[in-house]
């Protein structure tokens, strides 16, 4: 089955559709925060509805994604303001 097809049977990430189930996300990563191996313990209440990979990575991570400067783009107001809908600065 190609990645198309996977894609539109299945509302997964575009990422996880490429690496399959066995692979991490770290494995799709790139850019940054692709060249160290990162733990991170975030507080869940932290969090918003945005894009979480900004808010645990920071901005940086903008660089390579795919969905920048998209409508479906979650970091939008993030970029703008350095903090999230709960007004904590990124990354948390």
């Amino acid at each position: 089955m190609k990645v198309e097809d996977k894609m539109q049977n299945k509302p997964e990430s575009r990422l996880a559709a490429e690496n399959g189930p066995n692979r991490s996300l770290d494995e799709g990563l790139k850019g940054p925060i692709a060249s160290k191996h990162v733990s991170k313990t975030i507080n869940q209440g932290d969090l918003t509805s945005e894009c979480w990979m900004v808010q645990m990575f920071g901005t940086l991570r903008c660089e390579t994604c795919e969905f920048k400067d998209t409508p479906e783009c979650g970091g939008k107001n993030i970029r703008k303001t350095g903090k999230n809908e709960k007004g904590l600065e990124v990354p948390l």
